[in-house]
């Protein structure tokens, strides 16, 4: 998730961050061929979503500011839905993601323990089956 750029509401968690991370300033086919110069697997379902028009990378660069939140850190103890999900970050301060930070943190996050993973919180991707995805940031216990 990203932390807003104004204060967090009256009562609201403060959110450390976790990464900055510049995005923005390339097209797809540069942002693609720097993940593959870095050896990071590019599963196809992650390809459909940067595929979609919708996929928008930003013509200048910029810098976000990432936190990383558990559910359990929104206060669900439950199973609930991403809009709910979404809807309680909000509440607490955070901004979901633009898409193109999925792949940008993938370059950089060399230090991601092996067996790892987490969801990037974005606007969900309908992907070439019309299913709503989200990037995965992993780690394969192999490397």
């Amino acid at each position: 998730m990203a932390k807003k750029d104004i204060s967090a509401k009256a009562g609201a968690p403060s959110w450390a961050t976790w990464k900055t991370l510049t995005i923005g300033g390339v097209s797809k086919d540069v942002l693609l061929e720097r993940l593959r110069d870095e050896e990071c697997s590019v599963p196809n379902r992650a390809r459909n979503i940067m595929s979609q028009p919708v996929f928008i990378i930003s013509a200048d660069s910029y810098e976000i500011s990432l936190v990383r939140v558990r559910v359990r850190d929104l206060g669900f103890t439950e199973d609930t839905t991403t809009t709910q999900l979404f809807a309680r970050a909000e509440e607490q301060g955070l901004d979901l993601c633009p898409a193109e930070a999925g792949p940008h943190l993938r370059l950089v996050l060399n230090d991601q323990p092996r067996g790892d993973w987490f969801s990037v919180a974005m606007e969900p991707i309908a992907d070439s089956d019309g299913g709503p995805r989200l990037f995965y940031i992993y780690r394969r216990v192999g490397g």
